[in-house]
């Protein structure tokens, strides 16, 4: 019979190409190494990741793709994101007062991040996913570093810095006209350091000297619930509080945009991760942005951008299970995938209060070490 009769369809003649893997054992459970083919890649693995865990029999597959051509999926049993990390189990850091730590990923592996020429945190997710507790971890983190000075705004007002005030050099709590206060004193240091950074230390960037040359601490303005002090559409009208809503977010803005070479780090945090409550002008200029567990893809694009709509197996949404509370997505490079998941350290009230207590000598005014300049004659004293 002829050929046509036989084999009706053309596709029936194309070849089937099958990705070469590599399958080992690892502590949390499979792991595979695999070369793509054509029509088969990341994108692939991951819209069938819930079958291969189906196959393996796990409890979750994750796809990366550490460079071209190549994907590690890793089949978890044992998942990593539900085992807690105490605080005598944070690792030391490779650059003790620059690296901080951040946590331990999907994969067992603990994530640092370096902040030197970090301008800003940003972080948001749903209330009780874990951000004060991430928080927490990063103060007493640094809190035995006699160069890093802290800056605590609590717009919850719920007493969230108490046990930071002693080793805290300003601490307010969801008074806007304090916070601006705060926020102008700042933003003071901030242009005085500009002013002068390169004839101080000779360099413009101060990050080549480091924290604690000529006397120049990193400064880490936390700013808790920060839709108290930024969300402009909830005093819309209101002649006497708009103006300062609309300073409150030029002073962060610019505190993002321009502190990275003088050695400000502001981290902004909401329950609300919306561009109303954490304004874009700030979102996009921090490099480094976590987003605990949220209901929405919308939300988790307030706080990631956008992309992380094509990344889905990294998607936060899939954290807001409680016994994922503590875990985030956060912008750290994993191979080519600019996502990755972990889970942050959890440090108990009394544990934080025994370290401030501790450090609390180290709590300064970081203006009291500035260069004080003397004028060549008497005349440059009297104001014209």
């Amino acid at each position: 019979p002829p050929r046509s009769t036989l084999f009706p369809y053309t596709t029936l003649f194309r070849s089937v190409y099958r990705p070469r893997a590599i399958i080992w054992p690892h502590s949390h459970g499979i792991t595979a190494r695999v070369r793509t083919v054509p029509g088969s890649g990341r994108e692939e693995f991951d819209k069938v990741a819930d079958h291969i865990a189906d196959y393996w029999r796990c409890s979750r597959v994750s796809v990366s793709s550490p460079k071209p051509g190549r994907l590690i999926v890793r089949g978890l049993r044992r998942d990593p994101l539900l085992e807690l990390i105490p605080a005598d189990g944070i690792p030391v850091s490779p650059r003790p007062g620059r690296d901080l730590y951040l946590g331990r990923d999907e994969h067992g592996s603990h994530r640092f991040a370096d902040l030197a020429n970090v301008p800003g945190i940003c972080v948001g997710g749903m209330p009780g996913s874990g951000k004060s507790t991430e928080i927490t971890s990063w103060l007493t983190q640094l809190a035995s570093f006699p160069h890093v000075q802290h800056v605590n705004l609590d717009g919850k007002g719920a007493g969230e810095f108490d046990d930071f005030e002693p080793r805290a050099w300003l601490t307010e709590g969801d008074n806007l006209d304090g916070a601006l206060d705060k926020l102008e004193t700042v933003h003071a240091l901030m242009l005085d350091r500009l002013a002068c950074v390169r004839s101080v230390l000779g360099v413009k960037n101060a990050w080549h000297k480091g924290p604690g040359s000529e006397g120049w601490d990193l400064i880490m303005t936390t700013i808790d619930e920060c839709q108290s002090y930024l969300d402009l559409t909830m005093v819309k009208g209101d002649k006497e509080l708009e103006p300062k809503v609309r300073r409150a977010i030029f002073l962060v803005s610019s505190l993002v945009r321009r502190g990275r070479s003088v050695m400000f780090l502001t981290i902004p945090a909401t329950q609300k991760p919306t561009t109303d409550s954490l304004p874009s002008s700030i979102r996009d200029n921090c490099p480094i942005s976590l987003c605990f567990g949220v209901k929405t893809m919308d939300a988790a694009a307030a706080t990631l951008g956008s992309s992380i709509r094509d990344y889905p197996s990294y998607s936060p949404v899939t954290l807001a299970d409680p016994a994922y509370a503590g875990c985030a997505t956060v912008t750290l490079k994993t191979g080519q995938d600019p996502f990755t998941r972990l889970r942050g350290p959890y440090v108990t009230e009394a544990e934080a209060v025994a370290v401030v207590a501790a450090t609390a000598h180290l709590r300064r005014d970081p203006r009291a070490t500035w260069p004080v300049v003397v004028p060549d004659t008497a005349a440059e004293l009297v104001s014209p």
